[in-house]
């Protein structure tokens, strides 16, 4: 199980299929990367973050306005180059409610938990890695695990930032 769960952290980055380079559009905000690669017919797995003034990061689109919402677990395609962030503007105060709060809390508390999975095989795969002694495949395993941890760390401040407001 543990070399299935290493596998699917790491194909992404060894796969030799098909590339297709997103841009992000922050239609109106920033965003943390301007374009990403990623494999076609493989989940995303990873999208930028985005922020705006004001609003509320709802997603990345597939249009500007409308389209088909884009998550971490959709399958990437060749026919999308290019993605979109939505918005929902914020109360006059600039407060979001706590019933909004939770929500987004729960959300992120999902995906920090999940990851963590992530980060234990990555984990696991590094001291695999050094006990074969390969310098490749240590500095693979490495890096795998340390994007595992720096996404399990976003996940968590965000939940974090959304716990404060309830």
């Amino acid at each position: 199980m543990k070399k299935f769960i290493y596998l699917a952290l790491l194909m992404p980055m060894l796969a030799m299929g098909a590339n297709v380079t997103v841009k992000f559009a922050p239609n109106g905000g920033k965003t943390s990367s301007s374009k990403m690669t990623y494999v076609v017919g493989r989940t995303y797995g990873r999208l930028p973050s985005a922020s705006r003034s004001g609003y509320t990061f709802t997603g990345w689109y597939t249009a500007k306005s409308g389209g088909a919402k884009v998550t971490t677990g959709t399958s990437a395609s060749k026919g999308v180059k290019k993605l979109y962030a939505h918005w929902s503007k914020n109360s006059s105060t600039g407060r979001i409610s706590r019933a909004k709060a939770r929500t987004m809390y729960q959300y992120y508390m999902s995906l920090a938990r999940s990851q963590q999975l992530h980060v234990q095989a990555a984990y696991q795969n590094y001291l695999n890695a050094l006990r074969r002694g390969n310098p490749g495949a240590i500095a693979r395993a490495y890096l795998v695990y340390r994007k595992a941890v720096s996404l399990y760390n976003t996940y968590l401040n965000l939940a974090q930032k959304y716990l404060r407001l309830m």
